[in-house]
């Protein structure tokens, strides 16, 4: 946890790490996979810190067990639905952000990637009502939602957790936050991705294709209504800051940081896809429309948020935190980079800040050289789910 928070306390900083941290140790003793899965990533870390190669080696066979292990649990019907097992993708994932690095390669980002896909094979395999039930499952299902939701967005295809079962029996009997309400609306941006799926071109002139975004335009208002809806509720548990200038941003905590970054790489890419049917040239210089918010102001203020995110306390957390936003936020900006090149620019200094560890770097590094498309793979033996 060091590695993964230095300096900090993640039951501190995130009430997603606080319930991650407080049933996983309880769940090792559940399932051997997961106690394999943890045993891996802890010698890994030890070796790191003892500077020990053969502990590091030791580490990586426990990594390997651990992966058949899992398949076997996977091919367990009883196993494969337990709240343990559902764990084990999140850890996994961890293990490839801080010790998964290969030179120049999108290997790291795409294992990490698949181990989102595979997380989301285990929560459909149980169903939704089983989420409302145990208290432990519920906050695993909740604070996992957003990582099969970045793969769904980086594949451009609809998702599962739209369907309006998902977004309302994990919640039977229980309170809703602003970030599961916010969740359900980013849940539906896949689909109209996979209608509009040109980033920085412009398709066709033609009646099917005029027809084609039409309809997602339409689906891209009710979006819209829906965020200003949620934005009504939340406006007070979130910063919105007043100036427009490249000069970085703070946040009063990583609770409100979290937030306020999901708020704003949805308005991305909602405002961006709503821009793409309606035709507004990938170079346009804008700030504003007249009828709608304009994509480049959440872009800008993504790219305001890297210092505070890549902040040596957050570690893995902060930069995993930011990196999809990040992603998103660098990729509309470089359709015109004349015009958002300074806001660029805070990127690559927070980039660049001694302070971020190396293991972070790597990571990143691979998100960018990963292609667009995830991995279509995860541990074999999720076929069964």
């Amino acid at each position: 946890m060091d590695l993964y928070v230095p300096q900090g306390d993640l039951r501190r900083i995130h009430t997603e790490g606080k319930n991650f941290v407080d049933v996983t140790p309880r769940l090792t003793a559940h399932d051997e996979a997961l106690r394999l899965t943890v045993l891996a990533i802890g010698t890994v870390a030890l070796s790191r810190q003892v500077n020990d190669a053969d502990l590091a080696r030791q580490g990586r066979t426990i990594y390997t067990k651990a992966l058949f292990e899992t398949r076997r649990a996977l091919q367990d019907p009883a196993r494969a639905r337990s709240t343990a097992v559902l764990v084990i993708p999140r850890i996994m994932a961890i293990f490839e952000i801080l010790f998964g690095a290969e030179s120049n390669t999108s290997s790291q980002a795409n294992s990490w990637l698949s181990h989102a896909e595979g997380e989301l094979a285990l929560i459909v395999a149980r169903g939704p009502a089983a989420y409302s039930q145990d208290d432990a499952a519920h906050a695993l299902f909740v604070a996992a939602r957003f990582r099969p939701l970045i793969a769904a967005v980086r594949t451009r295809t609809r998702t599962v957790l739209n369907e309006r079962r998902w977004k309302t029996l994990p919640w039977k009997g229980r309170v809703r936050t602003p970030n599961d309400s916010l969740l359900d609306i980013l849940a539906a941006i896949p689909e109209i991705l996979e209608n509009v799926d040109r980033w920085g071109t412009l398709s066709p002139d033609t009646i099917e294709n005029q027809a084609r975004d039409l309809e997602t335009s339409a689906k891209c208002w009710t979006l819209h209504i829906r965020l200003q809806e949620w934005l009504a509720l939340h406006e007070n548990e979130f910063r919105e800051p007043v100036t427009r200038t490249p000069t970085p941003i703070t946040f009063p905590n990583f609770e409100v940081a979290v937030l306020t970054i999901r708020y704003w790489v949805t308005c991305l890419l909602l405002y961006t896809t709503l821009d793409t049917a309606s035709r507004v040239p990938p170079i346009n210089d804008g700030t504003a429309h007249p009828d709608r918010p304009h994509p480049r102001h959440y872009a800008r203020l993504i790219a305001r948020s890297a210092s505070y995110f890549f902040r040596k306390e957050f570690g893995a957390t902060g930069a995993t935190s930011i990196a999809f936003p990040i992603g998103n936020a660098l990729l509309f900006m470089k359709r015109n980079p004349a015009v958002d090149g300074p806001y660029m620019g805070l990127i690559m200094k927070a980039w660049s800040s001694p302070d971020l560890p190396n293991a972070i770097k790597n990571f990143l590094d691979s998100l960018h050289n990963s292609v667009h498309k995830a991995p279509a793979r995860y541990i074999e033996g999720a076929k069964v789910l």
